[in-house]
């Protein structure tokens, strides 16, 4: 067997009560660990939905707050990788973050990384209470693996996923809060597979169940197979990534060779 890196999906309903989330992430992290995870990925938003009365400020927290280091301390005693959505202190202070935090099996961030696109459209508004992010997703490597992210809306800008994939990218992991309605839980699907086809890499998406939102993370591979679904209820799924299988497509679709750099050219330097 190749290199390959073991990813759990956790599907579930966040709860706008941090302490709730924090219970919920208690069982998750054991449970993955068990089945020999290697990286747990929680939704966007995993700190809270916002209340009815209440802004994503109203729960933002530094990087060293109480939430990231109940993370970073389940991670440690697990020795398991966490990615997490929080929503992180920002200026202006009745804007908050909407983040990422990569902590490692040492109980230590490892990398941020903050939305860059806020979901403007279809009668939301994020710009109103989010700040959004100025860098593109760091690369990390997980078991020879090179691993990016991105969050939700993101998924809708292809520029960031052919840049990182330029840079190596390997795997997409997109902690999500997609929202339910017409034709939506489609494009979801359309988009991951999009993605991971248009790039030759895997692409996993990891979305919130419950009220407003339309559950389907998912793993497609390189050659836009849906690997797994896990449909509309809470749940957690461990997926193997294998290495093997992207080397095995890129020979047979080297569409990232095939690129006419003497005509143009997208990279991220």
């Amino acid at each position: 067997m190749g290199l390959q890196l073991n990813i759990s999906l956790a599907q579930l309903e966040v709860s706008s009560d941090p302490e709730v989330n924090l219970k919920s992430a208690e069982g998750l992290v054991s449970r993955a660990a068990e089945e020999q995870s290697d990286l747990l990925v929680l939704p966007e938003m995993f700190m809270a939905v916002p209340g009815r009365d209440k802004r994503p400020a109203d729960y933002a927290e530094d990087l060293n707050g109480r939430f990231v280091s109940s993370l970073c301390d389940m991670a440690y005693d697990n020795s398991i990788h966490l990615l997490a959505g929080i929503w992180e202190k920002a200026e202006p202070v009745e804007k908050a973050g909407n983040t990422l935090v990569l902590i490692s099996t040492q109980g230590e961030i490892r990398s941020v990384y903050r939305k860059m696109h806020l979901f403007d459209s279809l009668n939301k508004k994020e710009s109103d209470t989010m700040q959004k992010g100025s860098a593109l997703p760091e690369l990390c490597y997980f078991n020879d693996i090179r691993v990016s992210c991105a969050i939700c809306y993101d998924l809708r800008f292809p520029e960031i996923f052919r840049m990182q994939s330029l840079e190596g990218a390997e795997l997409f992991v997109l902690p999500s809060a997609w929202y339910q309605g017409n034709f939506k839980e489609e494009q979801w699907m359309t988009l991951l597979k999009a993605r991971a086809l248009e790039n030759t890499v895997f692409v996993a998406g990891c979305n919130q169940v419950g009220e407003g939102f339309c559950g389907r993370s998912a793993v497609v591979d390189p050659f836009g197979n849906v690997v797994t679904d896990l449909g509309e209820g809470s749940c957690l799924k461990t997926v193997s990534i294998q290495k093997d299988r992207l080397l095995e497509v890129r020979d047979k679709l080297p569409v990232l060779e095939h690129r006419r750099n003497d005509l143009y050219d997208l990279s991220g330097k």
